[in-house]
Protein backbone atom coordinates (compact mmCIF):
# COMPACT_ATOMS: atom_id res chain seq x y z
CA UNK A 1 0.00 0.00 0.00
CA UNK A 2 2.91 2.02 1.05
CA UNK A 3 4.65 1.38 -2.08
CA UNK A 4 1.79 2.40 -4.21
CA UNK A 5 0.98 5.59 -2.63
CA UNK A 6 4.55 7.22 -2.75
CA UNK A 7 5.95 5.52 -6.00
CA UNK A 8 3.74 4.32 -8.42
CA UNK A 9 5.53 4.95 -11.36
CA UNK A 10 8.27 3.44 -10.05
CA UNK A 11 6.19 0.22 -9.69
CA UNK A 12 4.71 0.41 -13.00
CA UNK A 13 7.59 0.57 -14.78
CA UNK A 14 9.55 -2.27 -12.59
CA UNK A 15 6.99 -4.74 -13.38
CA UNK A 16 5.84 -3.69 -17.29
CA UNK A 17 7.51 -2.84 -20.53
CA UNK A 18 4.96 -0.11 -21.20
CA UNK A 19 5.68 3.60 -19.86
CA UNK A 20 4.23 4.57 -16.93
CA UNK A 21 1.56 7.72 -17.23
CA UNK A 22 -0.70 9.74 -15.24
CA UNK A 23 -3.81 7.93 -15.28
CA UNK A 24 -2.00 4.81 -14.44
CA UNK A 25 -0.53 6.17 -11.61
CA UNK A 26 -3.94 7.26 -10.62
CA UNK A 27 -5.50 3.97 -10.46
CA UNK A 28 -2.23 2.71 -8.47
CA UNK A 29 -2.87 5.28 -6.30
CA UNK A 30 -6.05 5.08 -5.61
CA UNK A 31 -5.75 1.33 -4.66
CA UNK A 32 -3.49 1.98 -2.14
CA UNK A 33 -6.74 3.34 -0.02
CA UNK A 34 -7.82 -0.66 -0.97
CA UNK A 35 -4.94 -2.08 0.98
CA UNK A 36 -4.55 -0.04 3.69
CA UNK A 37 -8.62 -0.17 4.31
CA UNK A 38 -8.16 -3.94 4.23
CA UNK A 39 -5.04 -4.03 6.47
CA UNK A 40 -7.03 -2.69 9.14
CA UNK A 41 -10.47 -4.56 8.57
CA UNK A 42 -7.91 -8.12 8.60
CA UNK A 43 -6.02 -7.36 12.28
CA UNK A 44 -9.55 -5.77 13.52
CA UNK A 45 -11.92 -9.00 12.92
CA UNK A 46 -12.36 -12.36 14.28
CA UNK A 47 -8.99 -14.68 13.01
CA UNK A 48 -11.50 -17.22 11.59
CA UNK A 49 -13.39 -14.11 9.41
CA UNK A 50 -9.88 -12.60 8.83
CA UNK A 51 -8.89 -15.89 7.39
CA UNK A 52 -11.32 -16.42 4.68
CA UNK A 53 -11.49 -12.77 3.89
CA UNK A 54 -7.38 -12.98 3.46
CA UNK A 55 -7.71 -16.18 1.33
CA UNK A 56 -10.13 -14.23 -1.19
CA UNK A 57 -8.13 -10.96 -1.28
CA UNK A 58 -4.99 -13.15 -2.39
CA UNK A 59 -7.12 -15.00 -4.68
CA UNK A 60 -8.77 -12.53 -6.25
CA UNK A 61 -5.46 -9.80 -6.07
CA UNK A 62 -3.51 -12.74 -7.92
CA UNK A 63 -5.86 -13.74 -11.14
CA UNK A 64 -6.24 -10.11 -11.58
CA UNK A 65 -2.55 -8.70 -11.32
CA UNK A 66 0.25 -10.97 -11.62
CA UNK A 67 -1.47 -13.88 -13.52
CA UNK A 68 -3.65 -11.87 -15.48
CA UNK A 69 -0.58 -9.89 -17.02
CA UNK A 70 1.20 -13.25 -16.92
CA UNK A 71 -0.87 -15.21 -18.75
CA UNK A 72 -3.11 -12.12 -20.61
CA UNK A 73 -6.46 -13.19 -18.65
CA UNK A 74 -8.31 -10.03 -19.28
CA UNK A 75 -5.90 -8.06 -21.64
CA UNK A 76 -2.31 -7.88 -23.42
CA UNK A 77 0.23 -7.04 -21.17
CA UNK A 78 3.93 -6.74 -21.52
CA UNK A 79 5.60 -7.67 -17.64
CA UNK A 80 9.25 -7.31 -17.45
CA UNK A 81 11.11 -10.51 -16.30
CA UNK A 82 12.42 -10.98 -14.40
CA UNK A 83 11.24 -8.50 -11.97
CA UNK A 84 7.67 -9.29 -12.46
CA UNK A 85 8.44 -12.87 -11.19
CA UNK A 86 8.67 -11.24 -7.56
CA UNK A 87 4.98 -11.17 -7.37
CA UNK A 88 3.88 -14.18 -9.01
CA UNK A 89 5.87 -16.23 -6.50
CA UNK A 90 5.08 -13.92 -3.68
CA UNK A 91 0.94 -14.42 -4.26
CA UNK A 92 2.21 -17.88 -4.72
CA UNK A 93 3.64 -18.41 -1.76
CA UNK A 94 0.46 -16.55 0.22
CA UNK A 95 -1.78 -18.87 -1.73
CA UNK A 96 -0.43 -22.10 -0.19
CA UNK A 97 0.95 -20.55 3.10
CA UNK A 98 -2.61 -19.69 4.22
CA UNK A 99 -3.74 -23.03 2.97
CA UNK A 100 -1.55 -24.95 4.75
CA UNK A 101 -1.92 -22.85 8.07
CA UNK A 102 -5.90 -24.17 7.86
Amino acid sequence: GVQMLLMPKKMHEDHFKTPSSTMIEFWIRGHAATIFACSYALISLPVELAYKISMALVAGISATYPYNAKFNLLGKYEPKYPMHYVPEVLMATLITIGALAK
